[in-house]
C-alpha cells in the first residue's frame, strides 16, 4: 500500500503529540525503583556536601540511602561504586542532560508538585523497608520531604535548614533524635521547639558533616584529601573517600580523626594554594597529639626549595598542566602588526603574557609586549596583534611566559623570526555585537552579531567575569561564526546558571575577535549586554521538529513524483 504525503504528515505530527507526552518523565514513582536505589536525588544546591555523601552511601557496608539535592552531581556518579540511582526532580518538565549523564545507571523521574512526592513517600511509610542514613533537606522548596522523615524506621533524623520555616516540620520527626544543623543564621536555632532531643549546631558547611561521617563510619586507611578541583577527572580510587576540605580551613574534627589513626595514608589532591594547608596541618597534629604523619601529595605541584613542604612526601603524576603552541606567526606589512596564533594544548585554562623584540632590515629596533595577562581555555585557538611599526623583519624574539594562575608564569614558549611569514593583509571586516539572551533549555548565552561590511567574516568570542557559585568564569564560545555580508550571526556560550547566578549577573562582558580570514581573527570588540531571559518548552519544540521534518520528507516525496512522471513522458 502506497503511503500519500499527508498521512506522512499526519504519521509525524502523531509521533510528535507521543514524544510530547512522554519525554517529560511524569507519572507515578514505582516503589520497586526507590527500594533497589543505592541513592536518591532531589533537588539541592550544596554540590561538595552532595559529593560527600553519595561517597558515604557508596562505602558503607550497611544498606544505605541518602536523600539529597543537586542537579549537578549527578556528573559525579560514576566516580562511587553505586549500582543504581534514582533522580526524582520537581516539575513537568525532564532535562536530556540528566538522561544522558545517567548513562543507563539509574531512573529518572519528574513529578508535577509536593502531592506527587508526598505520594511516593506514603507508600514508603506503609512499606516500612526504606532503612538507612537520610538526609532531609529542610529549605522552603523542599517541604515535601516532611513526608519522609515520618517514615524512616531510623533513631536519628538529621534536618538541614536554612530558615525559622524548619518548625512547620519538627512534629514529623516525633519520637527520634533531631539534629536541627543551621545553613544560615543563628539567632533563630535556640526557639527550634525539638527539646531534650534536639542537637544544636551551626556548622556552615556541610561538607564537613558528610567528612565527620565518613571518617567515623568507615574502616579506611586511606583518605583523600581534596578541594574539589579534581572529583570529575576522577583522579583517585574509587574505593577510598573524599574528604572535601575548603581553601582556607581543615576542620578539627578531621585533625582529630587524623591523630587518631595509627595507621593511615593520605592523599592529598591539591594545587599551589592548599599545599601549606597541608604542612600547617602536619605541624598542628604533631606538637598537639606528639605523634608523626605523612601526607602523599599526588597531585601537588610546587618548588624543591620550598620550606613549607619540605617535609612532605611528594610524589608528582601525571597532573593536566598548561602547554601554549604557536599554530602560526604572520607579519602584515599593510597594518605593520605581528599577528600570532595560538593554542592551548593542555587540559587546563591558561594564562600568559607576550613580549616581542624585533630588527627590521634598516636595523631599527622596536619592542611590543602586554599590558596584561591574557587568558586561553583548553584546546581554544586565539590571535593576538603586536603593533611594530616595521616595513619588514630581518631579526625577531618572541617569547610568552604562561602558567595556570595570572601570579604563577612557569612555563615559557619562544620563536625567532624565521617561524614568521610575511605577507600583505588588508581585512576590512567590521561587526556589532547586537544583543544576547540566555536559554535556559541547552543552559547557555546566546550572542547576536552583525556583519556590517562587504566582506566575509569569521567571530569567536568569550564572554569573561561571570560569576557562577561564587566563582569567576570565563566561557569560550562552542564554534565560530561566519557571516555573508550585511548578514547576522551567533556565538553560543554554553553556562549552566541558577536563578542566584542571574541575581550576580545582571550583565555580561562579551569580548568578540573577528576578521576576514578564520585563522587570523586579529580584530577585537568588547561590550557589556543586558541580557533577557528565554524559556522553550519542550513541546513546541519537539512539535516544530516534527513539522519541518514532515515539510521535508512531503518535498522529497513530491521530487520523487515529478521525477516518475517525467521518465513516463519520456
Amino acid at each position: 500500500m502506497k503511503t500519500s504525503a499527508a498521512q506522512l504528515v499526519l504519521i509525524l505530527l502523531s509521533a510528535g503529540l507521543f514524544l510530547i507526552t512522554t519525554s517529560s518523565g511524569a507519572g507515578a514513582l514505582d516503589y520497586t525503583s526507590v527500594s533497589n536505589a543505592d541513592i536518591i536525588l532531589i533537588n539541592t544546591r550544596d554540590w561538595q556536601a552532595s559529593f560527600s555523601a553519595m561517597q558515604l552511601a557508596s562505602i558503607l557496608s550497611k544498606p544505605t540511602k541518602i536523600i539529597f539535592s543537586d542537579e549537578q552531581m549527578i556528573r559525579y556518579i560514576n566516580t562511587v561504586r553505586l549500582r543504581s540511582v534514582l533522580v526524582i526532580q520537581e516539575g513537568r518538565k525532564s532535562s536530556q542532560r540528566i538522561e544522558t549523564l545517567l548513562r543507563g545507571k539509574g531512573t529518572y523521574y519528574t513529578v508535577a508538585g509536593k502531592s506527587d512526592l508526598e505520594g511516593l513517600f506514603q507508600d514508603m511509610y506503609e512499606t516500612g523497608e526504606i532503612k538507612g542514613f537520610y538526609v532531609v533537606p529542610g529549605n522552603d522548596a523542599s517541604f515535601s520531604l516532611v513526608s519522609l522523615a515520618s517514615a524512616l524506621r531510623e533513631e536519628k533524623v538529621h534536618l538541614f535548614a536554612e530558615s525559622q520555616n524548619i518548625n512547620d516540620i519538627i512534629d514529623s520527626v516525633s519520637g527520634k533524635e533531631c539534629r536541627v544543623v543551621a545553613l544560615s543564621g543563628t539567632d533563630w536555632i535556640e526557639q527550634v521547639p525539638c527539646g531534650e532531643r534536639t542537637i544544636k549546631d551551626t556548622k556552615y558547611d556541610l561538607s564537613i558533616f558528610f567528612s565527620e561521617k565518613i571518617l567515623s563510619e568507615t574502616e579506611t586507611r586511606q583518605i583523600i584529601i581534596t578541594d574539589g578541583r579534581f572529583i570529575e577527572q576522577g583522579f583517585f580510587q574509587k574505593s577510598s573517600p573524599v574528604v572535601l576540605i575548603g581553601k582556607s580551613f581543615i576542620p578539627e574534627s578531621i585533625e582529630k580523626h587524623i591523630a587518631e589513626e595509627e595507621q593511615i595514608e593520605f592523599i592529598v589532591l591539591v594545587g599551589n594554594e592548599i599545599i601549606p594547608l597541608v604542612s600547617a596541618l602536619k605541624t598542628r597534629i604533631e606538637n598537639t597529639y606528639k605523634r608523626s604523619i605523612s601526607f602523599i601529595v599526588r597531585f601537588g605541584k610546587t618548588s624543591a626549595e620550598d620550606d613549607q613542604i619540605s617535609a612532605l612526601d611528594i610524589i608528582f603524576t601525571n597532573l593536566p598542566e598548561p602547554q601554549l603552541a604557536l599554530v602560526r606567526a604572520i607579519y602584515n606589512t599593510v597594518s605593520e602588526e605581528l599577528i600570532l596564533s595560538l593554542r592551548e594544548e593542555g587540559n587546563v585554562k591558561t594564562f600568559a603574557v607576550g613580549s616581542v623584540d624585533a630588527e627590521d632590515s634598516g636595523q631599527e629596533q622596536v619592542q611590543a609586549s602586554d599590558e596584561n595577562p591574557f587568558e586561553i581555555m583548553p584546546g581554544e585557538t586565539i590571535t593576538r596583534a603586536y603593533a611594530l611599526g616595521l616595513e619588514d623583519i630581518a631579526e625577531a624574539i618572541v617569547s610568552f611566559l604562561y602558567g595556570e594562575t595570572p601570579q604563577d608564569f612557569d612555563k615559557k614558549l619562544e620563536f625567532s623570526h624565521n617561524q614568521i611569514q610575511q605577507i600583505e593583509i588588508e581585512d576590512f571586516s567590521e561587526i556589532g555585537i547586537e544583543k544576547a539572551i540566555y536559554i535556559r533549555e541547552i543552559d547557555a548565552f546566546v550572542v547576536y552579531l552583525k556583519n556590517s561590511e562587504e566582506s566575509r567574516t569569521y567571530a569567536r568570542g568569550r564572554i569573561s567575569s561571570l560569576n557562577i557559585n561564587g566563582q569567576d568564569i570565563t566561557v569560550a564560545s562552542m564554534q565560530d561564526a561566519i557571516m555573508a555580508p550585511g548578514e547576522s550571526g551567533k556565538l553560543i556560550f554554553r553556562a549552566k546558571m541558577d536563578t542566584l547566578d542571574f541575581e550576580a549577573n545582571p550583565q555580561v562582558q562579551v569580548t568578540v575577535f573577528y576578521g576576514s580570514r578564520s585563522d587570523l581573527l586579529f580584530k577585537e570588540k568588547t561590550r557589556m549586554l543586558n541580557y533577557s531571559i528565554k524559556l522553550i518548552r519542550h513541546q513546541e519544540a519537539v512539535l516544530i521538529s516534527g513539522l519541518l521534518a514532515a515539510f521535508a520528507i512531503m518535498l522529497i516525496f513530491l521530487r520523487r513524483r515529478k521525477k516518475k512522471k517525467l521518465k513516463m513522458l519520456v
